[in-house]
């Protein structure tokens, strides 16, 4: 494992998985970066760190991972809704 003085331990760089950690990096800093510029209503985070980007096959299993924040948004959009 090769570690830079600016590198943290979410994007620790192994030497094959260096396109995916800085697509990763680069993804979170539009994404920062269009959070800051206009938020959201609502946003939604499951948790699915456990997936990389072509999971494709793996579709059900991270609507699973996804079922814990269905009643989080649901309950936060229906108050939108009524607001």
């Amino acid at each position: 494992m090769i570690r830079h003085a600016w590198s943290s331990s979410q994007y620790d760089i192994v030497q094959p998985n260096t396109a995916r950690v800085s697509t990763r990096v680069m993804g979170d800093t539009i994404l920062a970066y269009k959070l800051a510029r206009r938020a959201p209503d609502l946003i939604i985070r499951p948790n699915v760190a456990a997936f990389r980007l072509l999971d494709f096959l793996r579709a059900s299993a991270i609507l699973r991972a996804a079922d814990p924040v269905k009643a989080e948004v649901k309950a936060r959009l229906a108050a939108m809704l009524q607001a």
